[in-house]
């Protein structure tokens, strides 16, 4: 699957689960699609939370991604993830990259978008929204974004 905005019609490279596409991608490529993750991720995580609220609702929304997505319970560490959220509404120093941070970023998006259950329109204008947004250093990587 690669991701596409439906409105402007930009393809976003690295977006897909063909495990042969993802071989063949360059450096630059995992960069951008990193970035891009971060940013839609920073998005949605601020559309469902806000910065200094309780605990209780990030606790429990990890947990049901964990439970929904993480039939192994080992591929999402809880407090990498609960971290990704509290950075990601600011109340957290941004989380180190590693391989175990995107695993839990992307499962968390998708836990974030199902529950939101947003029109095919209102992806694309998060995804637009995300495209900008790694234009800029990204709030999550703690990196400068990869060059178009």
């Amino acid at each position: 699957m690669t991701i596409r905005c439906g409105r402007c019609g930009t393809w976003y490279a690295g977006a897909t689960t063909d495990p042969g596409r993802l071989d063949g991608l360059a450096a630059a490529d995992w960069g951008r699609y990193a970035d891009l993750l971060a940013g839609v991720f920073l998005l949605a995580a601020r559309r469902r939370f806000v910065a200094g609220q309780d605990r209780a609702p990030v606790i429990r929304f990890v947990a049901g991604v964990r439970e929904r997505y993480d039939r192994s319970g080992r591929d999402v560490d809880p407090l990498i993830a609960e971290d990704l959220v509290w950075a990601a509404l600011g109340d957290r120093p941004p989380v180190p990259v590693s391989a175990a941070a995107v695993t839990a970023q992307t499962v968390l998006l998708l836990g974030l978008l199902e529950d939101e259950g947003m029109p095919a329109t209102e992806r694309d204008d998060l995804l637009d929204a995300a495209a900008r947004t790694v234009r800029r250093p990204p709030a999550l990587t703690g990196r400068e974004p990869a060059a178009e």
